[in-house]
């Protein structure tokens, strides 16, 4: 015969608690946190389905009363057209013209500097500099 020890499979809190205390209560957490996860995902699934079948519960046990009116037929419009004419546009006088004042300002000198690399153009061009230009 043959001797075979039967092991059962270890989980992974068991695994994990090998040798520990697991008397303080995380290891019975861990152990029953598929059962709180499978809760809460079933209780969230049932408490959308109904949010969703609440307003629609509603309706069909108590619908809203309408009262729709009667079809009420109406003779046909009656329009009749008439010539318009429209006045002739009537032509605004333009405004005078207003005198225009002109402001003439006095010319002012302009100095010009007087650096080396402008003076020979400025001595060919302009006479008045020429004449500056031998008083000093």
């Amino acid at each position: 015969m043959t001797n075979t020890t039967h092991t059962p499979l270890l989980s992974l809190d068991d695994i994990v608690f090998e040798g520990r205390n697991k008397a303080y209560g995380a290891y019975v957490l861990r152990r029953i946190y598929g059962r709180h996860l499978y809760t809460a995902v079933l209780l969230a699934t049932a408490l959308t389905a109904l949010l969703i079948a609440f307003p629609i519960l509603i309706q069909h046990f108590w619908p809203s009363k309408t009262v729709s009116p009667g079809i009420i037929e109406l003779p046909p419009p009656i329009i009749e057209l008439q010539d318009i004419t429209l006045p002739k546009d009537k032509v605004a006088p333009q405004p005078a013209a207003r005198p225009r004042t002109v402001v003439v300002r006095p010319r002012q000198k302009r100095y010009l500097p007087l650096c080396p690399t402008r003076l020979p153009s400025l001595l060919l061009k302009n006479p008045k500099v020429r004449l500056m230009w031998r008083a000093l």
